[in-house]
């Protein structure tokens, strides 16, 4: 409500020669406004991305270092042929043979687990700036860009009508 109510011409005119920025003085308008917050005892995280329909996240929201091989296997266990099954099958040991897919894994600032505090931040992704993994996650879109440049064979459209938002 605080945010709301700001009559920004009143902040930014109470004093013409304040040396704060109007980043500043909004920022202490809001402070100086607000009540003090409630005890937090849960929040919700909103972690977008793409997998298979009965996908409860049973083991929670893993780490990228630690989610390939299950993202490996739900992704040969939904293949498009018993060929394409095998193939990444066998990158499950072997792993992926892309640059940005050996980036991301390679190096632990990567891992995340990433999620949003606020869902809208997931479900408005044109307007934030934020890239929408409910599309296809980087790490399928590594899997299916290295599948293309290895074997020629394009997969992202089928994981894209398979998988589902989550």
């Amino acid at each position: 409500m605080v945010l709301l109510d700001i009559d920004l011409e009143k902040v930014f005119t109470a004093d013409p020669h304040s040396p704060k920025t109007s980043n500043q003085l909004l920022f202490d308008y809001t402070i100086n406004n607000l009540t003090e917050p409630d005890e937090v005892i849960s929040a919700f995280w909103f972690h977008g991305t793409r997998t298979v329909a009965d996908n409860h996240f049973p083991d929670g929201i893993l780490t990228l270092n630690r989610s390939f091989a299950a993202v490996i296997r739900m992704l040969a266990d939904a293949a498009p042929s018993s060929q394409v099954r095998m193939r990444l099958s066998d990158w499950e040991k072997s792993g992926v043979s892309d640059r940005m897919f050996m980036e991301r894994h390679g190096n632990s600032i990567h891992w995340g687990p990433y999620a949003s505090l606020i869902r809208e931040a997931q479900l408005n992704n044109e307007v934030t700036g934020h890239r929408n993994y409910t599309k296809l996650s980087e790490l399928v879109e590594d899997v299916c860009n290295a599948y293309m440049r290895q074997y020629v064979s394009e997969i992202k459209a089928h994981y894209s009508a398979i998988l589902k938002p989550n």
